[in-house]
């Protein structure tokens, strides 16, 4: 808003000026144009990680599914070869048939296998809570027994006291 006075041979002039802004053309089209904007950005976001979901259950039902061969293959020899190995060694020492190095690497053989099944075991663990973690729910079974794991972790030590007495 502006006004002006002027005082001229004996007349006054009062000028005033205002602008009102009008929008006719105006639209909003910049408005429009960065919301689309933001729209069409949030939904290339809401694309990228619904895949990057997909693809953390994928990798994480692969791990498992490894990690559950390698544990089934002790359960179903690794395990039984380790300690039938281990049987047969100590029996060819009582006998004389092989010496205490024979006996003692036999041992270091058992034990060996036997920390690397709890590996794999833990291993399997592992892997299962990242599968349950990437799907999202805490009720998710596993295709091996559940108790059997447990039990194999809970009896590991008396089951390990009961093969040193056996062996002594």
């Amino acid at each position: 808003m502006t006004f002006s006075y002027t005082h001229l041979l004996q007349s006054n002039l009062g000028d005033l000026y205002f602008n009102i802004p009008l929008p006719v053309f105006y639209k909003n089209q910049g408005e429009i144009a960065r919301t689309q904007y933001a729209a069409s950005q949030a939904q290339f976001q809401q694309k990228a990680a619904e895949q990057q979901v997909l693809t953390d259950v994928q990798i994480a039902y692969e791990q498992l599914r490894r990690s559950e061969q390698v544990v089934r293959l002790y359960d179903k020899g690794y395990l039984d070869k380790a300690t039938q190995s281990l049987e047969i060694t100590k029996s060819s020492y009582e006998h004389g048939a092989a010496s205490l190095l024979d006996f003692l690497d036999g041992e270091r053989s058992y034990r060996s296998t036997e920390l690397s099944y709890r590996q794999a075991l833990a291993t399997y663990m592992t892997t299962l809570e990242q599968l349950r973690q990437a799907v999202g729910t805490r009720e998710l079974q596993s295709t091996l027994f559940e108790c059997q794991l447990e039990n194999a972790c809970r009896d590991w030590g008396a089951c390990h006291e009961r093969r040193m007495l056996q062996s002594k």
